[in-house]
């Protein structure tokens, strides 16, 4: 046993020498079967207790993660055994994949360290801890490569073309492969008992769309009402959906929205009460306002909630369903398809600049969070509100009821709260057609003399 341990020891200098870039040769590691087991053994131990603790002994062990991690073991003892073969070097078969493995439990303290910083943090999960991830993995399969092609110095060209392949089968198991914790926290009773997966709230679906279609108020004649419709597309972050229900509420108060919003939300604590938020209910509940608003008169003002990906698609997440993300596109289409002429669009999520281009028209105003080459934030279960949402409608919309002046100041408190955290700006952006500008006037005199006069709505002359 103290052979075993000293060999081990010895290993994992090696495995930090390699993971610093720095010369490693086969002589000095101790290239065994019982080194190999034990690696693979250790490394699965850390990542099984590090997850204990984040996620909490109330949890239940995660076969399929498992197999993930034996999935890539075996792919990385199939590329040492071809590695082996084209270069003549047999010790490659198990030396290689013991360097390797030796570098991992460096690699994976620096991942927990990433992950427990982003989780203390949730504002920052959105950017840092998948920009730190993935730097992480580059650096793996950077000293991956120096590695091989040292251990096999007269065969560089065929260890090249097997650490693609490699690199090929790893890509390849981080795309099928589920990439969860080896022990999972298990939910609590309210959001077992909530899931879209229990069949109560699966097949309460229709019935509550239905119903809130059904509540929605017709136009009044000669006055020109909003119509607010709120998306809160993910549902594994409780932000979106505060999002939403604070919004609504500020549309039924401030811009005489009542009887006039409507909530699509994915989120556990809401499937039983709330229509979720789909490409299909969203096209459903626009194509529905459409036929009760008076299309010439009255405005749409859509909210969408949720993160963005870099090809400006929002992702609308409810697992276990299967759900279609919102592209430019799709939401055009839905847009055009209801024949709702005023829109006020606002896309809260990253990159949400992109959707800006096929919305430049004269009866709309759409502003984003962020350009289409920048993240935004504010994200994360525990958070309130996004940078983005609190600014322009927590608190400048409060402020006044018109839009273009709410988005000018909350971007300069935005600029102000990014720069005080070290944040990338997000730089958000805003289009405002002609025709919309002054029919957006027209209601803020409107709005401004119901609260001064404390009055209902009136028709407009």
């Amino acid at each position: 046993m103290r052979a075993l341990v000293a060999d081990f020891a010895v290993n994992l200098r090696c495995g930090l020498r390699a993971m610093l870039l720095r010369r490693v040769a086969l002589d000095e590691c101790r290239i065994s079967p019982d080194q190999l087991v034990l690696l693979v053994c250790v490394i699965l131990a850390a990542r099984l207790l590090l997850d204990i603790g984040f996620n909490g002994l109330d949890g239940y062990f995660n076969v399929y993660a498992l197999s993930a991690e034996i999935t890539l073991i075996a792919a990385l003892l199939l590329a040492a055994f071809i590695a082996g073969r084209l270069t003549n070097e047999p010790r490659l078969l198990l030396g290689y994949p013991i360097i390797l493995l030796a570098m991992e439990p460096f690699f994976v303290a620096l991942q927990e360290l990433t992950a427990w910083a982003a989780r203390s943090k949730p504002s920052l999960v959105s950017p840092a801890a998948w920009s730190a991830d993935t730097a992480f993995i580059a650096w793996f399969l950077v000293a991956a490569l120096v590695v091989l092609l040292r251990l096999a110095p007269g065969r560089r060209l065929r260890a090249g073309a097997v650490f693609a392949g490699y690199c090929a089968l790893l890509a390849g198991s981080f795309w099928w492969l589920p990439q969860e914790d080896l022990w999972m926290a298990r939910a609590s009773a309210a959001q077992q008992q909530a899931s879209i997966a229990d069949e109560a709230a699966f097949h309460a679906q229709p019935a509550l769309l239905e119903r809130d279609l059904a509540a929605l108020e017709p136009e009044r004649p000669g006055i020109a009402d909003i119509y607010f419709v709120g998306f809160a597309a993910y549902a594994h972050e409780d932000v979106f959906m505060k999002e939403i229900h604070v919004i609504g509420r500020l549309f039924r108060e401030r811009f005489d929205a009542e009887g006039r919003t409507i909530a699509l939300i994915n989120n556990p604590k809401t499937a039983k009460e709330v229509p979720l938020a789909s490409v299909t209910n969203l096209a459903r509940v626009l194509r529905h306002i459409g036929s009760v608003m008076n299309r010439e008169e009255d405005i749409l003002v859509l909210y969408v909630t949720s993160h963005g990906t870099e090809k400006h698609r929002l992702s609308v997440v409810n697992s276990p369903l299967k759900l279609n993300d919102i592209t430019p596109a799709t939401l055009k289409r839905a847009l055009d398809d209801s024949g709702i002429k005023w829109r006020v669009l606002a896309i809260s999520a990253c990159y949400a600049g992109g959707f800006i281009a096929p919305f430049k028209d004269e009866t709309t105003l759409i502003m984003t969070a962020a350009d289409a080459v920048k993240p935004s934030f504010g994200c994360g279960t525990e958070s309130e509100f996004t940078f983005f949402g609190k600014a322009v409608f927590d608190e400048e919309l409060r402020r006044t009821h018109s839009f273009t002046e709410a988005f000018a100041r909350a971007r300069r408190s935005i600029v102000q709260r990014e720069r005080e955290q070290k944040f990338e700006p997000s730089n958000p952006q805003i289009h405002v057609g002609g025709a919309m500008a002054q029919k957006l006037r027209e209601l803020e005199a409107r709005l401004r003399a119901l609260h001064a006069g404390g009055e209902t709505a009136q028709p407009d002359t």
